[in-house]
């Protein structure tokens, strides 16, 4: 027996979209220029900007990173509200509503400076090296000294990768 379903579906999906408010011609001009945003930025990031600014002075490599990241925490209005959603779920009334969006920007602006980093590390990691300060590698060659291995831990937050360009 042949099922009329689709027809259905396609007959309730066409009286969705008419009965659907639709937004202002700005507001929808608004949303084809995020889109575009969105994309020229998805498609050239990682392959043209970081590599490009990554080996700049870090001040200004990293504030092209910081600017890109608040400009996609705007941007991206349903990734940034799951986040804060999160941010909610995890420390309820602990946060107010400003601290959640600063620690929301601040995963945003971490994410985009991983990629500095990243780039940073290429060869020796010195440009790396150059910007932070290790404490306890002496504890490390000490146990890689044994000859049984080491296990480094991390919380998985930052550029966790960058341990592998430690001297």
């Amino acid at each position: 027996m042949p099922s009329t379903r689709p027809a259905n579906n396609r007959k309730k999906l066409t009286q969705l979209a008419k009965s659907r408010v639709r937004p202002s011609p700005l507001r929808a001009a608004s949303y084809r220029v995020r889109d575009i945003l969105l994309l020229i930025d998805l498609r050239t990031y990682h392959r043209f900007v970081v590599p490009l600014v990554a080996f700049l002075p870090a001040p200004l490599a990293y504030g092209v990173a910081l600017f890109r990241s608040d400009l996609r925490y705007r941007l991206l209005g349903s990734s940034r509200r799951n986040t804060l959603y999160s941010l909610e779920l995890l420390f309820g009334s602990r946060l107010g509503p400003r601290a959640r969006d600063r620690i929301g920007r601040d995963y945003y602006r971490n994410l985009s400076c991983g990629s500095i980093d990243a780039m940073r590390m290429l060869g020796s990691g010195k440009a790396l090296l150059n910007l932070v300060e290790v404490r306890g590698v002496e504890h490390l060659k000490a146990a890689c000294a044994g000859g049984r291995g080491v296990i480094v831990c991390t919380a998985h937050f930052g550029s966790a990768s960058s341990a592998s360009c430690m001297p």
